[in-house]
């Protein structure tokens, strides 16, 4: 078999394209030699891999979106050697994510394609050369509830990383706000998006009204635990003041090169520009960070792409956990061409639009000279709408209130807390936060 035959053969599998790289890295890129046009078809098809990720991410963030559709346009529309670059990854989010029948219904949709678009970035900072983002266990506010009426086997909370075996911990509350540590042996991730506790033994009733769960010694996330015939005590509930919850100017974030072969400037070629904000939370912090990938239009493809590191941003008061943060998780807004060629002085604005996460992202882009360090983005938050309640031996007024309209309460446990949830809603609705059914 000849040089040239045997390259492009491995060039199919991705060790076959870290080879072709580092022999394009070692010098062999005389006009005889034959690798220098298998290099080049390498770096062609990382390129449209790279932007046809970055649209599906642009795709994904509109809460309407499919990510099933999302994901079959993105391979659709690619030639073979980018095909063959990603499809084995892409196909492992798709059966990562399909298996997980029926969260899209706990887990609001817009939270699943968030984490498949994650997923994609990952894939894309791997392609890149890049470590990829550091993955963290995320949860959502699907309503569950363990309802002691019923012959109950298994509790699970829902969320997303959880496959990814991190340390995590079950406590069971009591009225009196004390816990106890669930055994290890009682806890089970059979899925990407789930985490169950087996019930039995546990010695569940009247004095046991929730079940958190812990990362890092972090509380997650909880669930209640609903007594027949007793009525669970009812956490207080409070809306954060909008100054309180002011996230304000996150950035500049300057993300790192690109090892492509591409020297640190721009040269008045775009670059094609694609920023993002995400916003992550636990019981008691809600986290952001931004990202940016702008890359040369022309060869030698110039490249920046990355995430910042995740910024604290909110902090629950003492005594309070977070119960529900009804802002925008994300925001990708569709790339663009920088067109300045070197003339920007101030950073360009993308406005974004006062009810999402984002309202203007502040970019720089090509400027005089290298670009390389100094192209960034920065991002003006909208204020976050999140609600607290009261932490330790209570259960949360929002998921009752999901559970009583999902008709997983009985009547006259609903009657019961009927005042108290009442008043919770009242609260909510004259502060113009969407929580709660």
């Amino acid at each position: 078999m000849g040089l040239m035959q045997h390259a492009f053969r491995i060039l199919r599998g991705r060790r076959g394209l870290a080879l072709v790289l580092a022999l394009s890295s070692i010098g062999l890129d005389s006009c005889s030699n034959p690798v220098k046009p298998i290099v080049t078809a390498a770096s062609a098809a990382v390129q449209e891999a790279t932007l046809a990720i970055g649209n599906a991410v642009n795709a994904l963030g509109d809460q309407s979106a499919s990510w099933q559709d999302v994901l079959k346009q993105l391979e659709s529309g690619l030639s073979a050697d980018a095909k063959s670059l990603i499809d084995n990854d892409v196909q492992g989010i798709v059966t990562r994510t399909v298996d997980q029948a029926g969260v899209e219904f706990r887990c609001d949709v817009s939270f699943v394609n968030q984490q498949v678009a994650n997923d994609l970035l990952a894939l894309k900072a791997k392609l890149l050369g890049q470590a990829p983002p550091v993955a963290q266990p995320q949860v959502c506010q699907g309503p569950e509830f363990v309802d002691l009426s019923k012959t109950l086997t298994t509790a699970t909370f829902y969320g997303y990383n959880f496959d990814l075996k991190f340390p995590f911990e079950v406590r069971v509350v009591h009225v009196n706000g004390s816990e106890t540590i669930v055994p290890a042996s009682f806890v089970n991730i059979p899925t990407a998006y789930a985490l169950s506790v087996t019930l039995a033994g546990l010695g569940l009733g009247p004095d046991t009204p929730s079940m958190t769960l812990y990362w890092n010694g972090k509380p997650l996330q909880s669930i209640g635990i609903l007594t027949p015939q007793v009525p669970p005590p009812v956490c207080d509930t409070k809306v954060v003041e909008p100054n309180r919850a002011e996230v304000g100017t996150i950035g500049p974030f300057f993300p790192p090169r690109v090892n492509n072969g591409g020297d640190k400037d721009f040269d008045g070629h775009g670059p094609r520009i694609q920023v993002g904000a995400q916003i992550s939370n636990t019981a008691t912090q809600v986290s952001a960070r931004l990202y940016m990938d702008a890359r040369e239009t022309q060869k030698d493809f110039t490249e920046v792409q990355g995430y910042s590191t995740w910024t604290v941003v909110f902090t629950a008061d003492p005594g309070y956990v977070i119960d529900t943060v009804s802002t925008p998780t994300s925001v990708f807004p569709p790339a663009y061409v920088d067109n300045h060629n070197g003339t920007t002085v101030q950073p360009f604005r993308l406005a974004t639009g006062a009810g999402g996460l984002v309202n203007t992202f502040l970019i720089v882009g090509d400027q005089d000279g290298d670009d390389v360090g100094r192209a960034s983005v920065a991002a003006m938050f909208n204020h976050l709408s999140i609600v607290e309640r009261k932490s330790g031996g209570c259960v949360s007024a929002q998921m009752l209130s999901k559970a009583i309209a999902a008709g997983k309460v009985s009547p006259a446990l609903a009657s019961a807390v009927a005042g108290k949830l009442a008043a919770s809603r009242a609260l909510i609705q004259a502060a113009g936060v969407k929580a709660g059914p």
